[in-house]
């Protein structure tokens, strides 16, 4: 049951950071365009952008670790690192192509959406398999 509990509270709580509207991103949006000031760094910590960046990393670190354990049998832990290391190395690489190209931008935040996304990501299967 604890499993359900911990999924159940999971959801609600991205439910809660996909809707702009309730941590009041794009109020933040507004004022900035307004004031023609940047959003402080809460507001920029909330923004969409840092959203996908976790909720990707928590994906393919979560995805990773069942190709890895469940379906080629790898051992719990060595797994999991394998999991945390590619989810690591795609937002990293992604943030380095930023920095290198003139399309996109560079951006130390979005690095530690990933390193959040990645640790939740241990956290829920450190809860599922060995909770």
């Amino acid at each position: 049951m604890n499993r359900y509990k911990f999924a159940i509270i999971f959801v609600l709580l991205i439910a809660v950071f996909c809707n702009g509207q309730s941590i009041g991103v794009e109020n933040l949006r507004q004022e900035a365009q307004l004031t023609q000031k940047k959003p402080d760094l809460m507001g920029r910590m909330l923004a969409m952008d840092k959203l996908k960046h976790f909720t990707f990393s928590l994906y393919t670190t979560t995805t990773g670790y069942y190709i890895m354990n469940r379906m080629v049998e790898t051992e719990y832990k060595q797994a999991y690192l394998y999991s945390a290391g590619f989810s690591l190395y795609l937002g990293l690489g992604k943030e380095g192509h930023d920095l290198k190209s003139d399309q996109g931008t560079f951006s130390f935040l979005d690095i530690v959406a990933d390193l959040a996304g990645t640790a939740f990501g241990i956290l829920i299967i450190d809860r599922i398999d060995n909770g």
